[in-house]
C-alpha cells in the first residue's frame, strides 16, 4: 500500500483498483454531511400526523428512514475499508462505546414487543445511526484542530437551523409551528416550540463557549447570539429559557475567568443606577415584569403551573404504564402496552418528558442500566480529562457545562434519547470529542505502540 502523505488515504481496500486514492478531508467530509443531514432531517411538513406506526410510513418518513440507513451504510463502508484493523482493538474507545451498542441492540429487541414496531424501528433506528456516526468521527477528526473544527460543525448545525427556521417565520409564520396560539392539537408546522426553542438554548450554549475559547469568530457569535434569541423568544419554551439561565452564566464565568462576573455586576450596577435616575418610581420597571411573567406564563394559572404545565399527570400515566412491564418495557420509544396513553388533549404515544422515565418505560429496567452505565463510563473519561489533560481542559469544561444543559433538559422536558433532533446528534456529536480526547489523553501517557493507528496510512 502506498502513501501520498499524512492527508492522504491511498488505495482504500484490498486492492488498489477498488477504490481511486482520496485524502482524508474528503473522508471527513463524507461525514460531516451524514451528521448535517441526520440533523436537518429532524422536521414535520405542515397538517402532517405525528408517525406512530399504525398506519406505516409517509414519504417523509420513509426519507428520514433513508438517511439513518445512509449513516449506518456509511460506518460499514469506513469499519470495511477505510479504518486499519487495529481500530476494533482499541480498547480506550470500545468501552466507552460498548454501552451504547448493547443499548441500541436492546433497542431492537424490543421492538419485537412493542405495541408501535414501525415506529419503534424508525427511532431505533435513529439511536444505531447516532452512535455509527459519532464512532466514525471519533476516529476520524483526532488533532486538536480537527476537533475543534468538529466543534465548529456542531454549533453551526444549530446556528443554521434556527436561521433556516426564522427565515421560513419571516415569510410564512403560520407554518412553521413556532406560535402556540397558531397551533393545533395535532402539533401541526415544521417544528415543535419546544423543539425549536431547545436548539435555539443549546445553541446558545456551544455558541458562547466556543466564542470565550477563541475556536469560534467574534462576527458569528454574535450573528448566532441574535438568531438564537430570536427563536427563542418566538419559541416560548419556558424550558428552553431557564436551561439556557441556567446554563450560559457558568459557561461565562468559568469559561472567561471570574473577572467577567465582575464586569457584569458592574454591568448590572450601571443599569439600576439608570432605572433609579430615569424611572424612580419604577413603572417601567413593574410593566416590564408583568410583560415578562405574562410571556412565561403562556395563558396558564398558577394551578396548571404548579401541576408542571400537566407534566405531574403525564408522569403519573407513565409510571402505571412502567409497573405493567418493569424489566422489558413496552418498546423503544413506546410508553404504553398499547401504544398510546390519554392524557392531554387525546390518545397519542406521549414522550415521557424525562430521561429516566422515558428508558425505563421504553426499554425498562434492562435499558436504564445499559444507559447508566454508559453515563457512568462517559462522565468519569470527561472527568479525566478535565483533571489531567490541560490542552484540553478549556473544551472538555464547556462539553460538561453543555451536559449539564443535558441533564437539565432531559429532567423535565422532552427527551432526547429518541428521535432524531439537533440536539439529539448533538449530544453524540459531544459524546464522539469527549471519547476522542480521552483517547488522545490516553496515548499521551501511555507508548503509541499500545493503541495503534486509526486509520490506514495515517501516522
Amino acid at each position: 500500500m502506498s502513501v501520498h502523505s499524512t492527508a492522504e488515504l491511498t488505495a482504500i481496500g484490498a486492492s488498489t483498483d477498488t477504490f481511486p486514492s482520496i485524502s482524508r478531508r474528503m473522508v471527513q467530509n463524507g461525514t460531516l454531511l451524514i451528521f448535517w443531514a441526520l440533523a436537518f432531517v429532524s422536521f414535520s411538513l405542515p397538517g402532517r400526523f405525528s408517525d406512530d406506526g399504525a398506519s406505516g410510513m409517509d414519504l417523509l418518513g420513509q426519507f428520514k428512514l433513508l438517511c439513518r440507513f445512509a449513516a449506518v451504510a456509511w460506518a460499514v463502508f469506513l469499519a470495511a475499508f477505510v479504518f486499519d484493523s487495529s481500530v476494533w482493538r482499541c480498547r480506550v474507545v470500545n468501552r466507552l462505546f460498548a454501552p451504547w451498542w448493547l443499548f441500541s441492540v436492546w433497542a431492537f429487541l424490543s421492538v419485537t414487543w412493542s405495541a408501535l414496531k414501525v415506529f419503534s424501528i424508525g427511532q431505533a433506528m435513529g439511536l444505531v445511526a447516532q452512535i455509527a456516526l459519532a464512532w466514525c468521527l471519533t476516529h476520524l477528526f483526532t488533532s486538536s484542530a480537527e476537533v475543534h473544527r468538529l466543534m465548529r460543525h456542531l454549533s453551526c448545525a444549530l446556528l443554521l437551523y434556527s436561521a433556516a427556521l426564522l427565515a421560513v417565520y419571516a415569510v410564512a409564520p403560520s407554518i412553521t409551528g413556532l406560535e402556540r396560539s397558531e397551533r393545533m392539537a395535532t402539533a401541526e408546522g415544521l417544528v415543535h416550540p419546544t423543539a425549536s426553542g431547545g436548539t435555539a438554548s443549546l445553541g446558545l450554549v456551544l455558541l458562547v463557549g466556543l466564542g470565550i475559547l477563541g475556536v469560534e469568530s467574534h462576527g458569528v457569535v454574535v450573528l448566532g447570539i441574535a438568531i438564537q434569541m430570536a427563536i427563542l423568544y418566538i419559541s416560548r419554551s419556558r424550558s428552553a429559557v431557564l436551561c439556557a439561565a441556567l446554563v450560559l452564566p457558568l459557561v461565562i464565568a468559568i469559561l472567561s475567568g471570574w473577572r467577567w462576573v465582575g464586569h457584569c455586576l458592574t454591568a448590572v450596577a450601571v443599569v439600576a443606577c439608570c432605572l433609579l435616575l430615569f424611572d424612580p418610581s419604577f413603572q417601567y420597571a413593574e410593566n416590564a415584569l408583568e410583560s415578562g411573567t405574562e410571556y412565561l406564563k403562556r395563558g396558564q394559572n398558577t394551578q396548571q403551573l404548579a401541576a408542571a404545565s400537566g407534566r405531574m399527570e403525564l408522569w403519573i400515566a407513565i409510571l402505571e404504564q412502567v409497573q405493567r412491564s418493569p424489566i422489558i418495557g413496552h418498546g423503544y420509544f413506546v410508553t404504553s402496552a398499547e401504544g398510546w396513553l390519554d392524557v392531554w388533549d387525546g390518545r397519542s404515544n406521549r414522550d415521557a418528558h424525562n430521561i429516566v422515565l422515558q428508558v425505563l418505560a421504553t426499554t425498562g429496567l434492562v435499558g436504564l442500566v445499559l444507559m447508566a452505565i454508559a453515563a457512568q463510563r462517559t462522565l468519569l473519561a470527561l472527568a479525566i480529562v478535565i483533571r489531567c489533560s490541560r490542552a484540553s481542559r478549556d473544551l472538555a469544561v464547556l462539553i460538561a457545562l453543555a451536559l449539564l444543559w443535558y441533564f437539565a433538559w432531559g429532567t423535565g422536558c422532552t427527551a432526547f434519547m429518541g428521535p432524531v433532533r439537533p440536539e439529539s446528534v448533538i449530544f453524540f456529536g459531544l459524546f464522539a470529542v469527549i471519547v476522542r480526547l480521552y483517547k488522545n489523553y490516553v496515548e499521551s501517557i501511555q507508548p503509541l505502540s499500545a493503541s495503534g493507528a486509526d486509520i490506514r496510512g495515517w501516522q
